[in-house]
């Protein structure tokens, strides 16, 4: 589910320019990198889920049980404002 998420957001950023879609992904990959050294660096939202802003404008939703780390969705942070 989430890689989708990261695939649409790169296509509709690589519409305008496709390296910045790159750069955005590469920042993508870095947070997420991160979680693997600070899992619990997300904002608490929900009983075991975390919110961790990578930007102004998106976000990763992710869940850590046990030693495992598991990403739910990657989002605009207009689709959290909505809800």
């Amino acid at each position: 589910l989430a890689y989708n998420d990261v695939l649409i957001i790169h296509n509709y950023i690589a519409q305008d320019s496709f390296t910045r879609a790159e750069k955005f992904m590469f920042k993508i990959v870095n947070k997420i990198d991160n979680l693997k050294l600070f899992s619990n660096i997300g904002i608490k939202i929900e009983e075991k889920k975390d919110l961790l802003v990578i930007d102004k404008n998106y976000y990763i939703k992710y869940r850590v049980e046990k030693n495992t780390i598991y990403i739910l969705t990657i989002r605009n942070v207009k689709h959290y404002l909505e809800k």
